[in-house]
């Protein structure tokens, strides 16, 4: 048990902080949340922490995160056996408790779609070997209950 302490201790404040959101985001969030309203790209990170959680709950493994390519960021990237799973993820507020039932134009735009296949195709992947998710993550309410609702980008 004490071989672990200097370790943890070594990792700094933000080491600590990015383990504590990829262990648990709703812990996470609910101390972001006392402190105020999070920011954009602290929002977008604890979107990005429940979908790798939903993600590796389903087998997946995890590869990479914010890969970057020519055409577009990769926001997640996984494996399962010898396909790629490309995953980008929205995450959107919605303080009046519930979750709204958007379209996928109102999450993601076709040219943007366009660009992650190009990413997909970048990364080496042959056609079919790679397939392109879109996560939509709401926080929901005044408690900021996240609800996911995964949709796929390509035929």
């Amino acid at each position: 048990m004490r071989a672990c302490v200097p370790r943890v201790s070594r990792l700094g404040r933000r080491g600590l902080e990015a383990l504590a959101l990829r262990l648990c985001p709703a812990l996470w969030l609910s101390r972001l949340l006392r402190q105020g309203r999070p920011d954009r790209g602290q929002l977008g990170r604890i979107g990005e922490a429940f979908a790798e959680r939903e993600a590796r709950r389903r087998g997946w493994r995890f590869v990479a995160r914010d890969v970057p390519g020519p055409p577009a960021q990769i926001d997640l990237l996984f494996r399962e056996g010898r396909r790629l799973h490309l995953i980008e993820v929205k995450t959107r507020r919605s303080p009046r408790g519930r979750a709204l039932d958007l379209p996928v134009q109102d999450w993601i735009s076709e040219p943007q779609v366009a660009r992650l296949r190009s990413a997909a195709r970048s990364l080496g992947a042959a056609p079919g070997a790679a397939r392109l998710h879109l996560v939509e993550v709401q926080l929901v309410g005044p408690g900021w209950r996240p609800e996911l609702r995964w949709r796929r980008l390509d035929p």
